[in-house]
C-alpha cells in the first residue's frame, strides 16, 4: 500500500479529506506520490494498493468516517474482499467498479457502468 502514511499524519493532524480514491495499482499515475505536494488535492487523497496485497490484511484505519472510491479491479471476487474489508474498516460509503461493475455500500451493485 502506497501513499497512505501522508493521509495518516493528516488525519492525526485533524484535518479530514471530503473522500479518499484507492487505486488499484492499473495504470501507474503516481497519484498516491503526488497528491499532499499541490493545493485541493487533499480533499481526495489517492491511495495505491497492489493487486499482490491481501484486502483483510491492510490497515485501513485512515477510511473511518470516509468515503472511498475504489478503481482499477478487475477480479470480481478480490473487489468483493476489498469493499468488505473498507467497510469493515468504518468507512463511511464505499463505492468500488470493477469493470462494468458497480459495488456501492448503500446502494448494492449494479452492471453495465460505462466510464466516461
Amino acid at each position: 500500500m502506497k501513499g497512505h502514511d501522508a493521509l495518516i499524519a493528516m488525519r492525526k493532524e485533524g484535518r479530514q479529506p471530503r473522500g479518499v480514491w484507492i487505486c488499484h495499482a492499473i495504470d501507474n499515475t503516481r497519484g498516491w506520490a503526488t497528491w499532499q505536494k499541490y493545493a485541493g488535492f487533499d480533499r481526495y487523497p489517492e491511495i495505491e494498493i497492489l493487486p499482490t496485497e491481501s484486502p483483510e490484511l491492510l490497515d485501513l484505519r485512515f477510511v473511518v468516517g470516509l468515503t472511498v472510491h475504489v478503481g482499477g479491479m478487475k477480479v470480481y471476487a478480490k473487489a468483493k474482499r476489498l469493499h468488505k474489508a473498507l467497510v469493515d474498516a468504518k468507512a463511511k460509503r464505499v463505492i468500488t467498479v470493477c469493470g462494468g461493475l458497480i459495488i456501492d455500500s448503500e446502494f448494492g451493485e449494479w452492471d453495465g457502468y460505462v466510464p466516461e
